[in-house]
């Protein structure tokens, strides 16, 4: 426990508080800031050296976050996460409305734990990861041709194709974030 002068009170250095100190003294703790300055004193050379430890503490602490913010920006450069798209690139794409009446109206899209929910028909910009996401969305097709004899269709194999099917526009927003296309407004 810090003391400071020759009260024997607990000290508050840099507006941090020794409260366990203060409680266990039974006083109230002394800002040793203030009190050098109304008494026109200094600090003893152990809380003097405690101080300057503690703004040594505190610009090291500041560097250190600095740096760690720093590497936390660079390694999620390019990869999308929850709580940020790889980058600022927006395509512009609609997704093709289903001839069957039994297909969902808004199509659900989920990428690294991000979820879109993009309506049919409707223009929409969204990250690249998300059209990466639809292109990969496959299902398998079933072809089929005639058979002359009996004039009926008959399964010949299968091929890949888009669950969703959709157009894509162009890119809407580039990486530095400027607009490529006019903004979408469905306001009625």
């Amino acid at each position: 426990m810090a003391k400071g002068f020759k009260t024997g009170a607990p000290v508050k250095i840099d507006g941090a508080e020794d409260t366990q100190a203060a409680e266990s003294a039974g006083t109230p703790a002394v800002d040793i800031a203030a009190v050098a300055a109304a008494l026109g004193a200094q600090p003893s050379p152990e809380v003097a050296k405690l101080m300057a430890e503690i703004a040594e503490l505190k610009a090291r602490n500041a560097a250190l976050e600095s740096v760690k913010q720093a590497e936390q920006e660079d390694a999620t450069l390019g990869v999308a996460n929850a709580s940020h798209p790889a980058n600022k690139v927006r395509m512009r794409i609609t997704i093709d409305e289903s001839a069957d009446a039994n297909d969902i109206f808004e199509v659900p899209v989920g990428v690294n734990g991000r979820a879109y929910l993009i309506k049919r028909g409707l223009a929409v910009d969204v990250p690249l990861e998300v059209v990466e996401a639809l292109n990969n969305a496959v299902t398998d097709k079933t072809m089929s041709e005639r058979d002359p004899q009996t004039v009926r269709l008959r399964p010949t194999g299968t091929r890949k194709a888009r669950r969703f099917p959709f157009q894509m526009h162009g890119m809407a927003v580039d990486a530095d974030g400027n607009r490529l296309m006019e903004p979408l407004d469905y306001t009625l």
